[in-house]
C-alpha cells in the first residue's frame, strides 16, 4: 500500500521512580489530546504510538516508563484516538514480565489494534532488543498468533529491531 506509517515513541518516562496513578492519568490525557491534534495535522500519515517497556535506557541510564506500556493503556489509547499501535515485542514482553501478565495472551488481545511490529527478543524486564533466539520469547508461538490474526493479511508491516543491529553489517 502507499500508506506512510510513522512509529511514535510518545515519551512519558521519569528518572528515579514511576509516577503515581493520578500523575499517569493526567499525562495520558495530555497525550491523547496531542495524538488527536497530530492526527488532524497529518491526515496523510498513519501514526502508530509504540508499546513501551517499564525500564528504558536513556543516555546510558535506566529510567521508568509510565505511558503506553500495558494492554489496557494501549487499548484505551486506540479507543480514544482511533490510532493503531506499533507493537514492540521486546517492550511488551518486558512489561508483561514486570507486571506478571501472560505475554502471549496480551499479544492476542493487542493484534486487532496492531498495524506494525518491531521484532526482537528479550529475557528480562530491562533487557531488550536481543537477537531472535537469544532471549526467552517463543517465536514459533508468536508467529502462529500473527498468522492467525486478521491483521496479518491486511496492512501488517514489520521490521527486525535488534539493539545495535545496524552495526557490523
Amino acid at each position: 500500500s502507499n500508506e506512510v506509517k510513522i512509529v511514535i515513541n510518545c515519551g512519558g518516562f521519569t528518572r528515579n521512580s514511576f509516577l503515581t496513578s493520578l500523575e499517569v492519568k493526567e499525562r495520558e490525557l495530555i497525550l491523547m489530546e496531542n495524538l488527536l491534534l497530530t492526527k488532524q495535522l497529518l491526515p496523510d500519515f498513519v501514526l502508530l504510538p509504540q508499546s513501551m517497556p517499564p525500564f528504558p535506557w536513556h543516555q546510558g541510564g535506566r529510567s521508568h516508563h509510565n505511558l503506553l506500556r500495558s494492554e489496557y493503556s494501549l487499548i484505551q489509547m486506540n479507543k480514544f484516538t482511533g490510532l493503531d499501535i506499533c507493537l514492540d515485542f521486546s517492550h511488551t514482553y518486558m512489561d508483561c514480565l514486570y507486571t506478571q501478565q501472560d505475554f502471549y495472551k496480551v499479544l492476542v488481545n493487542l493484534m486487532p489494534i496492531t498495524s506494525h511490529v518491531h521484532i526482537s527478543d528479550s529475557n528480562s524486564s530491562s533487557n531488550e532488543g536481543l537477537n531472535i533466539d537469544e532471549g526467552s520469547l517463543d517465536f514459533s508461538n508468536i508467529f502462529n498468533i500473527l498468522l492467525n490474526s486478521s491483521k496479518v493479511h491486511n496492512k501488517l508491516s514489520l521490521i527486525p529491531e535488534v539493539w545495535q543491529g545496524h552495526h557490523n553489517s
